[in-house]
């Protein structure tokens, strides 16, 4: 009679399903709450003393954070092992093992963060900082440091454009091998004549600031000399000038011919119904008059009157002149 071979089935142990849960799901969760943290304390404005000093505990919580992110699974994989042996439960995988396979993931997380931006690859670029992110980030670090005991530099004027600039890098996914592009995008503030970038500004600062891209806005600025980002525009400390267009023409008043005058543009292209001078008198609307093909117009004196230009630009609406009041 021939003998009946039974084949074990081979069953994951309760030690292993421990491994497998609390490094998989507490890694990701951990990943996860890293990431958002960072996200949260990302500051909205890069220019001027209090910028620096956000932007200093933002570059170092990166700094922790993608540290933090490589040693994770490796950490959680000790972890495990030691809460086993406390519960007196038998793991499956020997201390050895288990240091060895933790060495080879912190390996692997390192190798995949090569390649991750930090945001301030445009920054660094424009500093001259080289190597990887970290150590990028590092030398900025270190150059914001010396400009809070700095002055800033000499101002200088630019007729000065925003742009947006694509840094990106391709990562493994936590499912095999499958690739996929993350895009980190930077903004800077360029000369608009040559299209030279003269710092980075946050995203904040950017979208509040393309609404005036084309309207040959002309900014005084001053940069800190060592990390070489925004100190003052147009002498405020800070970028809030920059998203400002009330400097761009200026109106007086010849009581003798009782007109009303603007200045003009180098390159004055207006659009036709664009330019608008309102009048106020008393406190209430008393005209909106097109102003595209004159630089003059003739209005009374008295009764409290109260002029300044407008530019409508994209469905929105924006002061480009001193408030005059004859």
């Amino acid at each position: 009679m021939k003998k009946q071979v039974s084949s074990k089935e081979s069953r994951l142990s309760a030690a292993d399903w421990f491994d497998i849960i609390f490094v998989s799901v507490g890694g990701i969760a951990l990943d996860l709450f890293l990431q958002f943290r960072l996200r949260g304390i990302r500051p909205t404005s890069y220019a001027g003393y209090e910028a620096l000093h956000n932007l200093r505990h933002y570059l170092i919580m990166w700094l922790v954070t993608r540290y933090l992110r490589i040693l994770l699974p490796a950490l959680l994989v000790l972890l495990s092992g030691c809460i086993l042996h406390l519960v007196r439960r038998k793991p499956s995988w020997s201390p050895r093992t288990r240091l060895i396979f933790a060495g080879i993931m912190t390996v692997c997380c390192l190798l995949g963060m090569l390649r991750q931006r930090s945001g301030f690859e445009l920054q660094c670029g424009l500093n001259g900082c080289r190597g990887t992110a970290a150590m990028q980030v590092i030398s900025l670090y270190r150059d914001i440091g010396k400009d809070l005991e700095a002055a800033p530099e000499e101002p200088v004027t630019h007729p000065v454009r925003v742009e947006k600039a694509d840094y990106g890098y391709t990562t493994f996914s936590r499912r095999g091998r499958h690739r996929r592009r993350i895009t980190v995008q930077e903004a800077a503030l360029c000369e608009a004549e040559t299209g030279e970038q003269i710092a980075q500004i946050s995203q904040q600062e950017y979208q509040a600031a393309q609404e005036l891209n084309g309207l040959a806005l002309t900014r005084s600025i001053a940069l800190f000399p060592h990390s070489g980002l925004i100190a003052s525009v147009n002498g405020i400390d800070g970028a809030s000038a920059l998203t400002s267009a009330e400097n761009l023409f200026t109106l007086t008043y010849s009581a003798a011919d009782q007109t009303i005058c603007r200045t003009t543009l180098p390159d004055e292209h207006m659009t036709e119904g664009h330019l608008t001078l309102v009048i106020e008198r008393n406190g209430e609307r008393a005209a909106e008059i097109g102003m595209e093909n004159d630089t003059s117009m003739p209005w009374h004196s008295g009764n409290d009157t109260t002029a300044w230009l407008q530019i409508r630009r994209n469905g929105s609406t924006y002061r480009v002149s001193n408030k005059l009041t004859f």
